[in-house]
């Protein structure tokens, strides 16, 4: 039976249990994280079959006019096609890889006339016109000598398109250094993602309150956008799904799902009490997703084609942001005010890394344009992720000293059942109930005052223990039970667990739920006193009396239950008088 807000269910653990639970799912994402972090890191040994051999293969290639350049330096022609030729000697590099990354490029590689790699991969209409980047380790079969020819071509014009990091070398070793240089990318990505995940999960199974829940998990979702976006363009995830052209079309989608997770976490940070800006960025951000679908999917056009319309989206949803922040000023605590200036300094930190990116990109060709973006992730996602944490925590722990002083007045300190006090609750909430039934059962444990002063109070709070631990197991789990004060329980079988399809239906059955429980405490009471462990045979009369919502007051019907069980105590009394007297 579910214990309603004030009342205190003895048998539920509450905050205490909770906190167990959340600090058990810690220590197991702690040791997943631990685990995933040391299985990259971790290289196995590799025979290279090239001695340890590697040399810069990038500076000694040819055009069609024969003269020399580096092959991250490839020129297309006006057709968008380029072809390069090198000769190899070197008898050291027999066994060796020709090894390169490539960008936006299809291309042949052929030697002595004869094309050993052709790389025209298959692009799916959801992935967009280009694969981003693939790796390629290319064995090059040689005798004394070889003539190595590539003809490239770009996917499409106007997009960049390059190779660059060529080496002659092991191609299992050229794999695994690319990986070592990226393996922060991961490890970076990977904590950001588990503790979005966490902060999910926290909000939605642990946390109460519902602007609270929604921050956490506005915070917890644009933590995994931002770890998926970030860890899209790294060599190690395009290698381990083995379809750069699937991590790109993620790397799009995560891009424009960015807009909408951060104004949301603007607007539950800043309390924002109209929050119409951030349906209008949720409904363009829904646009934008349409556009990118039809664009790519139906028309054939590339991301990167229809990328200005997330970037309007983005500059929309900075100065919505802005005007959150500055229209929500007005009556803030120090808490707020603390919160605020974390906020600001966390999306600072961010915004700063994307516009260092941003420069960087656009000055330095060629190279990774979310470098600076991951440090300012996780210091963004550390330092709110701390507040968002501790903030849960400190509530927890009140939530918890209130659970605490709630059983302190609700609860009988002897027995652990509920109190008067309790019952009082629960009297004034189904005195304005219309419609449903109730069974009081009232019980007094017999002859307590001559126990006390036979055995002593230690005897007669032993007794008190024992016959409350009856009335609990037998209508503990169908109801609640209170104690009343001194040697006097009350049990409610509030029916709430009942079914029927009238209400005449339910009451009956609700009767037989109150039989079963009244011939389970029969058996446990005499259970009790045939197992000898109290110094004397207890009695626990009771009385009985049924209670409808809809007429009467719940004090009739206690009255009543109290009478029943006097008269049965009378009862027993009368029949001891008896039993005394036949025997003398």
């Amino acid at each position: 039976m579910e214990v309603k807000f004030s009342e205190v269910d003895v048998k539920n653990k509450g905050v205490g249990a909770k906190k167990c639970f959340l600090y058990v799912c810690f220590a197991i994402g702690i040791a997943l994280i631990i685990g995933g972090v040391i299985t990259f890191v971790s290289r196995y040994a590799v025979t290279k079959t090239t001695a340890g051999v590697k040399l810069d293969a990038d500076d000694v290639w040819f055009n069609v006019s024969f003269k020399k350049f580096k092959l991250s330096e490839l020129q297309f022609d006006e057709n968008g096609k380029a072809s390069v030729t090198m000769h190899v000697e070197n008898s050291r590099l027999r066994a060796a890889s020709l090894c390169f990354e490539s960008f936006n490029i299809v291309f042949t590689v052929s030697v002595d006339g004869e094309i050993v790699y052709d790389y025209h991969p298959r692009m799916k209409k959801a992935y967009g016109k280009t694969y981003g980047s693939d790796i390629h380790t290319i064995t090059i079969p040689m005798d004394e000598g070889a003539n190595i020819k590539i003809q490239a071509e770009k996917l499409y014009e106007g997009t960049d398109a390059y190779f660059k990091n060529v080496y002659f070398e092991d191609g299992a070793s050229y794999i695994h250094e690319l990986m070592d240089k990226e393996m922060y990318k991961f490890i970076m990505m990977l904590l950001v993602l588990t503790v979005g995940i966490s902060l999910v999960l926290l909000g939605i199974f642990f946390e109460r309150n519902l602007d609270r829940r929604l921050e956490m998990v506005s915070l917890g979702a644009m933590a995994q956008v931002l770890a998926i976006w970030t860890e899209t363009g790294t060599i190690l995830l395009k290698y381990l799904t083995g379809n750069p052209g699937l991590c790109r079309a993620l790397n799009h989608m995560s891009l424009a799902l960015l807009a909408i997770t951060g104004i949301t976490l603007v607007s539950c940070f800043v309390e924002a009490k109209n929050r119409w800006p951030v349906a209008v960025v949720g409904g363009l951000t829904a646009i934008d997703i349409l556009i990118n679908i039809f664009a790519v999917w139906v028309s054939g056009k590339d991301y990167s084609q229809v990328l200005i319309f997330t970037h309007i989206i983005f500059a929309l949803a900075v100065v919505l942001s802005l005007y959150l922040v500055i229209a929500n000023k007005k009556d803030e605590t120090d808490v707020n005010k603390s919160k605020k200036r974390l906020a600001i300094l966390a999306f600072v930190l961010l915004a700063a890394s994307g516009v260092a990116d941003l420069i960087v990109h656009y000055v330095v060709k060629n190279v990774d344009m979310s470098g600076f973006t991951r440090l300012g992730l996780v210091a963004f996602v550390a330092i709110l992720g701390y507040y968002e944490v501790n903030t849960f925590f400190q509530a927890a722990h009140k939530a918890e000293q209130a659970e605490m002083l709630d059983k302190m007045v609700n609860e009988d300190s002897l027995t652990g059942l509920l109190n008067r006090r309790a019952f009082a609750t629960f009297e004034a909430k189904v005195q304005n109930a219309k419609e449903g039934a109730c069974i009081f059962v009232n019980f007094s444990i017999n002859d307590m005052m001559e126990i006390n002063e036979k055995y002593g109070s230690a005897a007669g709070d032993a007794i008190i223990v024992a016959g409350a631990d009856v009335i609990d197991r037998s209508f503990g789990e169908k109801g609640k039970i209170y104690r009343m004060g001194g040697d006097e329980f009350l049990a409610i079988l509030d029916g709430e667990d009942v079914t029927g399809k009238s209400t005449a239906e339910k009451i009956n059955n609700l009767l037989q739920v109150y039989k079963a429980c009244e011939n389970k405490f029969i058996t446990e009471l005499n259970n009790l006193n045939r197992e000898g462990v109290l110094p004397v045979t207890i009695e626990i009369p009771y009385g009985m009396a049924q209670y409808n919502y809809a007429t009467g007051t719940p004090e009739v019907a206690e009255k009543e239950a109290v009478f029943k069980m006097n008269d049965s105590k009378a009862n027993m009394k009368n029949l001891k008088t008896r039993q005394s007297q036949m025997n003398s």
